[in-house]
């Protein structure tokens, strides 16, 4: 064998990536140019917000304090820009679970479910009286449910498990269920969607 044919022999061939590694490639890179954009636009408010800014806080907004200021703030934001891949995890475990994760936290990696959803959920069960397995039943059937839970389409699946709403129940508390319906009646009248009088006479129904 000779020296040509070592060489063509080794030289390395190209893999040709697939449709999903390619997509990922474009959504990251326009991920990192929107993060650059974010940065540009940070940096051409950042004098006229400084100049308006300082002086409240009882500091002359002269040159020299407005780039020290600057430079601070923008040497923060690049920190936090830099280690932002540790804030989702932190944020899931300390303070975003709730908002986020909805159901709860999953070791097997469940898709989070959406606020809203969740939140509309319990509105439903508490309206509707029924049980988690039936209220996810009926959720999946009836199109106003699913517009009143902020989806766009109709959706023929369950929105989740029924356990699911049980482990967000769970994290909320019962005091906090007890504010979350409180405040959508308070949402409810200040859209004017309901009057208050219309609360001032409550009907039971009593028939056995």
């Amino acid at each position: 064998m000779d020296s040509n044919t070592l060489a063509a022999t080794a030289r390395p061939t190209r893999t040709p990536l697939n449709r999903d590694q390619i997509r990922g490639f474009w959504a990251a890179w326009f991920g990192w140019t929107l993060d650059g954009m974010d940065s540009i636009i940070y940096a051409l408010v950042l004098v006229p917000a400084l100049t308006e800014l300082l002086p409240k806080s009882g500091i002359a907004a002269t040159p020299g304090n407005i780039g020290l200021a600057g430079s601070i703030l923008f040497a923060l934001f690049l920190v936090g820009w830099g280690l932002s891949f540790i804030w989702g995890p932190i944020a899931d475990r300390f303070g975003r679970t709730v908002a986020v994760v909805g159901g709860g936290v999953s070791n097997a990696g469940r898709p989070r479910l959406p606020l809203r959803l969740m939140v509309s959920l319990l509105d439903l069960k508490h309206a509707f009286n029924l049980s988690d397995e039936d209220l996810v039943e009926r959720w999946s059937q009836d199109v106003l449910w699913q517009f009143f839970s902020g989806r766009a389409y109709f959706e023929h699946s369950p929105p989740c498990d029924a356990s699911q709403i049980v482990r967000f129940r769970g994290i909320l508390g019962e005091a906090g269920v007890e504010e979350l319906l409180a405040k959508t009646l308070q949402a409810t009248v200040e859209m004017q969607v309901v009057k208050p009088q219309e609360f001032e006479r409550v009907i039971v129904d009593t028939t056995v």
